[in-house]
Parts: C-alpha cells; structure tokens; sequence
C-alpha cells in the first residue's frame, strides 16, 4: 500500500500538473468561447446541444466502462489489454454505424431535420476515442498527470482557434462540430505518442470477465447519471424548441465553468488515490471529508459570487443578444456548489469498489429528476427546467449523502460540519457585494463595477472565513508543495490557532 504521505506528495503533484495545465487550456480557451458565443446565435448552440446529448450519450455506453476497470485493477497483464482494446473496437464501431442509420428518427424527435448532418457527422468520434481509451486509461492508473495534461492542453487549444476561425468564416453550428471532432483527433495523437501501447487486438472476452463484471455496474451507473442529467436537454429539446433550448444550454454551460473546469482535476486523482487506499477505510474517509471540507471552501464563493454579478458580468460580455441567458444562469448556479461536492462521492465509492451503492443512488435520481424536469418545463418553460434542478437536485444530495456515508462510518451531520464555515462564509460575502453593488450602481460604468466587486468579493470572504475558522487557512496551505519559508511567513502572518 502506498503511505500515507507518498501518496499525500503523489496525489498534490498530479493536481499541480492537471489543475495547472487545465487552467492555462481554460484562460485560453474561454478567451476564445466568450468572442464565439457573440458571434453564433442561440439556435446554433441549441442543435449542438441536440446532437451532444445524443453522441455522449452512447460514448458512455461504447467501452461498457472498460476505461474505469483498467483504472481501478490492481494487477493486470498484456493479454488482457489485448482483449479489451478487441471488445473497444468492436464496440465503438457498432455504435458508429447504429449512429448514423438512427440520424433521422433522432432528427425526427427533435422536430429538427438539420440534426441528421450533424449527427452523422458526429459518430466519427467513436472511432477516434476507441483508439486512445486504452493509453488515456493507463495514464490515469500510473496517476502520470503531468503527460495527460499536456494532451488535454494541445486538444483545448486546437479545438478552440478552430472553432473562432470556423466562426469567423460563417460555419455556424458547423464551428463547434468540428471543433468537438478536433479534440478527439488530438487526444487519439497526443495520448498514443506520450503513452504508446501497441498490441494487437484480440477478439475475445475469455480472461476479461472480471472487467466487464466491474465495467457493467460502472456502465448502467454512468447510463442512469446520463439520462438524470442530460434528460433535461431530451425534455427541454422537444418542449421548448432550438432557441430556447439554446439560451438555457448556455447558461447550463456558463454556470457549470467552475464544475467542469476544477471538479473533474480532484475526480482523476481520486479515483486513483481512493483505489490505492481501499482496504484502509477509514484512511479514506478522512481524505473524503478533507476534499469535501476544501472544495466547499472554493465552490460555494465561486458559483454563488457569480450568481451576484451574473447581470453585470454577463452583459457586457455578451451583449444584449443573450440578455435572456442572465437569470437562467443565477437559478442553476444556486444548486451547483452541493452539485459540485456531489462529484465526489462517486469517486471514493468506485475507489473502494462500491459500485453497487453508486448505482442505486444514481437509479433514484434518474427516476426523481426527469419527472421534475416534464412538470417544470411544461408548466413554467426555462424557468420551470431550472428550478427543477434546484428543488430536486438537493433532495438527490442528501439520499447521496446518506447511502455513501454510512460506508465509511460517518453521519451527514458530520460531513455538514465540514461545510459549515463555507457556507455561512460565502452567504456573508453575498449580503457585503449585494449592497455594495447598490451603492456603486449609480455613478461607475459596468465593467469597472464588475472588477470592484470580485475585489470586494475575495476579500470580504477571506475575512470571514478567517474569522469563522482560521484554522482552515493551515489546512488549505498543508496543500502546497513544500516551502517552509513561505509557509512559515503565511502561517505566522495568518494563522493564530492552526491546531
């Protein structure tokens, strides 16, 4: 088993290289998705919501969680690589072909005959992805962040000139299907160079059954989390046509920048990290609580700072043509922190192998959420869909919480405890911007009030959690790579009590 502080070292290096190459692709990237989104229209990013929903969806079921189980064995050898890729590329080229001749009966549900193209288009990415599953998988196994964010970099950058450049030139929807199919060319180049794993394929399941044992419970998970989280598209999609359909798959998009952007760096290395320490329980739970206690301290601020200046911030970078997408984005960022710090239960239970508990709380979400999301959209259109999101997604939370707790003997009042100061911090901060905005609303121009109030924003909720908690600052620090001098001065500059 790898100690305790190895693995401390292992998994911090790993977050500096992932977090760090991902917020380099991120600054770049969101530059250029920004000068997109003010070119394209609501309706081209409303026929690529349609034609993601469907291709991601089966992406999910392509490998049968393959990827995942080569992640979490303990051992494992050439020969069964050699029959998994076999099973990969058979399976992703079915779903190619079924793809392609299901286009017009998908078009046909949307009401949107465009998505045939688009969709055919699309299934190209099977046979891109079925050919580096196997190096990305491996690399994540070896916890080697460093190669994989150097990948992902180059597949961010290219995919994103390319869609300004597409842009530019009148592609419409176009800019963003090739731009989708680009990432998966640089993945299928960069992970097969940076971690080369060349076999033949077998084309037989003999000597993986304990793979596709594992990857079928991770497989109807992921099928079941999908449709929760992505019917609200299916449903949206087929109610309130493309336009709408396209203003609230941006605010969906905007309000989901920190989840996307820093929630999955913490989900790679801990599915590594969990698994290396599975026998050793309640060794996982005390990383769990610290990674819930941590991320609290960034995702509650983050998503409900934003939701705050939302009005601001998007207006003019934007413009008035998506006007529409401001109170959309304020409704879903309400429920992203406790969606966010939901991420992280499914990692440590694949980690320990309690894929089972996994799939029982994401089968009663996936019964639970679509229902809410029919009667929210038929009844009150895009604000309806929102809110579905806000009043059923934290009722999720907390059935999440107490099947996945129980596992490493902790309660639900423990695991609020850990978010307490958090929470009470960020509402605290939220109450100083609101009335600060107020006052500085009637006499700066709106890009100067935006950039004061992240300021007054940062500080005041700093302020607050030091004054809650300012043990939380030592642990948040324990995180950086040793440097006593500079932790030394931080420590002795902020920390009374750091016990």
């Amino acid at each position: 088993m790898i100690q305790d502080n190895e693995l401390k070292n292992q998994v911090m290096k790993s977050i500096a290289w992932l977090g760090g190459m991902k917020y380099l692709g991120q600054i770049i990237s969101w530059a250029i998705t920004i000068f997109v989104i003010r070119i394209l229209n609501p309706g081209d990013y409303g026929l690529m919501a349609m034609g993601s929903v469907c291709i991601n969806f089966l992406i999910i079921i392509s490998e049968l969680g393959m990827g995942s189980a080569i992640v979490q064995k303990k051992e494992i050898d050439q020969n069964q690589l050699c029959h998994i890729f076999g099973f990969i590329i058979v399976s992703h080229s079915f779903l190619c072909v079924a793809l392609i001749l299901s286009s017009h009966v998908i078009a046909k549900y949307f009401s949107e005959p465009r998505l045939v193209p688009i969709l055919q288009v699309l299934s190209i990415n099977f046979l891109l992805l079925a050919l580096y599953i196997i190096p990305q998988s491996i690399l994540i196994r070896e916890m080697d962040f460093k190669r994989k964010s150097i990948v992902n970099l180059s597949g961010t950058i290219v995919s994103s000139c390319l869609a300004l450049i597409l842009a530019l030139n009148s592609y419409g929807v176009w800019s963003l299907i090739w731009a989708s199919i680009s990432v998966h060319v640089i993945h299928l180049i960069g992970y097969n160079i940076v971690s080369p794993s060349f076999f033949f394929p077998r084309f037989r399941l003999r000597g993986i059954q304990e793979f596709i044992s594992f990857g079928t419970y991770t497989l109807v998970a992921r099928i079941l989390w999908f449709f929760y989280s992505k019917s609200d598209v299916f449903i949206g999609g087929r109610i309130l046509g493309n336009q709408v359909l396209g203003v609230y798959s941006v605010a969906l998009e905007l309000s989901q920048i920190p989840l996307d952007k820093f929630m999955p760096i913490i989900n790679q290395v801990a599915f590594p990290a969990y698994s290396s320490i599975q026998s050793d329980l309640k060794l996982v739970g005390s990383y769990f609580l610290k990674a819930t206690r941590i991320g609290s301290l960034i995702v509650f601020p983050v998503f409900w700072g934003f939701l705050i200046i939302a009005p601001e911030i998007l207006g003019w970078l934007l413009g008035d043509k998506w006007s529409d997408v401001i109170l959309p984005t304020q409704i879903i960022c309400v429920i992203m922190p406790f969606r966010a710090l939901g991420t992280l239960v499914s990692p440590m239970l694949f980690g320990i192998g309690r894929v089972d508990v996994n799939l029982l709380y994401v089968a009663i979400a996936s019964v639970l959420m679509p229902l809410l999301f029919l009667a929210g959209t038929w009844w009150y259109g895009i604000t309806g869909l929102c809110l579905a999101w806000v009043f059923g997604y934290m009722l999720v939370f907390f059935i999440t919480l107490k099947l996945s707790l129980r596992l490493l003997d902790l309660s639900v009042l423990n695991y609020l405890s850990n978010i307490f100061v958090a929470l009470l911090a960020t509402s605290a901060m939220v109450l100083v911007i609101f009335g600060s905005k107020y006052l500085l609303s009637f006499f700066l121009p709106l890009p100067l009030i935006t950039c004061i109030l992240i300021i007054i924003g940062v500080s005041s909720y700093c302020f607050f959690v030091f004054l809650l908690k300012s043990a939380l600052f030592y642990e948040v620090l324990s995180l950086i790579p040793e440097n006593k001098k500079i932790k030394g001065a931080v420590k002795k500059l902020f920390i009374r009590n750091p016990a």
